[in-house]
């Protein structure tokens, strides 16, 4: 129950802060400008939710320490703190990728040793180590790259907050619950206003924090005791934000590009070439994610033969479904 009014707290304060920032937002000049050809919003849109998370954030966090139970340790909220200045600068002043990524690798590399590891029982502690390194970097950067079309960043991180939640209630552990439950609360604020068409947007400083916040969390959440690979859930959990990011990365390499730098390769702005409304993209994409959140919440109630069945399965379909995408926007 005070998960619940912790969640509808960060979206009554939510709220309240997002009507203040939006105008506040146009005077001090921090909005997202049309000026690329990859942005195809008409004029200035505030770049104004990761400074809303954030505050939100650190609030809890320090109402957590006067009630006497910590709601996370400083650590987290070291690295919370700087990424979030990663995504402002960002924001303000478009950074090359270099040094997104040393700043990226450091925090990932602080969170490792302070114990915030992946642990796979039969692997040594390095292995561990560079797994949860790509995770949270991958994780992180995944969420930066999908947010290129209104609602699709904030929807996807609602579903995967609801789902570590339910999997967390289901498996009798409640440490990362409160923090889930604030996020909820604020992604359901926030995608009033990030509908299409949007009103604010994240900002690198939103999606990069929202990614790491959930990467962290995903690391903190029980999955299960009923088969041995259940470790490898979050890659379904996760599952839109990794296949966009995936599927991104291999168009651009197979067109000559690199990797790190903006383009329209994205698996939402390809699917333009069947499903021409912008709306119905995220749309399907919420749903194809809530899909997978769903196999991924059975993959941990079942024995390993059915496990395996579910991720080998889920890996080919969306195997097919980008390159049947990918080929389609070739022919074109």
């Amino acid at each position: 129950m005070n998960n619940l009014i912790y969640a509808f707290i960060a979206f009554c304060f939510s709220i309240i802060m997002i009507m203040i920032f939006i105008p506040l937002s146009h005077k001090i000049g921090l909005t997202d400008k049309p000026n690329t050809q990859l942005k195809t919003h008409k004029k200035p849109i505030p770049q104004i939710g990761g400074i809303i998370l954030f505050i939100i954030i650190i609030c809890f966090y320090a109402f957590s320490l006067t009630s006497g139970k910590q709601m996370f340790s400083w650590e987290i909220l070291l690295s919370f703190c700087l990424i979030f200045i990663l995504g402002i600068i960002d924001d303000i002043k478009r950074l090359s990728p270099l040094p997104k990524i040393i700043v990226q690798s450091l925090i990932a590399v602080f969170l490792i040793s302070r114990g915030i590891v992946i642990e796979v029982a039969s692997f040594p502690f390095i292995i561990n180590a560079i797994i949860t390194f790509i995770w949270i970097t991958g994780i992180m950067n995944a969420f930066n790259l999908m947010d290129i079309m209104d609602g699709l960043a904030g929807g996807i991180g609602l579903i995967i907050a609801l789902t570590l939640i339910f999997i967390n209630i289901s498996g009798f552990y409640n440490s990362p619950i409160l923090l889930l439950s604030i996020i909820t609360g604020f992604l359901a604020a926030f995608l009033i206003f990030n509908k299409p068409d949007a009103r604010i947007y994240l900002g690198d400083s939103g999606s990069l924090l929202l990614g790491l916040m959930l990467a962290v969390l995903s690391i903190n959440t029980r999955y299960t005791s009923v088969n041995n690979i259940a470790y490898l859930t979050p890659i379904l959990i996760f599952g839109i934000p990794i296949f966009d990011t995936a599927y991104v990365t291999f168009a651009r390499i197979s067109r000559g590009k690199n990797p790190l730098h903006g383009s329209a390769d994205h698996f939402v702005l390809r699917m333009k070439a069947i499903i021409a409304r912008n709306g119905f993209i995220v749309f399907v994409m919420i749903l194809l994610q809530a899909v997978l959140s769903l196999l991924a919440f059975i993959s941990t109630i079942v024995n390993i033969f059915w496990a395996f069945v579910i991720y080998g399965f889920t890996v080919i379909v969306l195997i097919r479904i980008g390159f049947y995408i990918f080929r389609l926007n070739n022919e074109k």
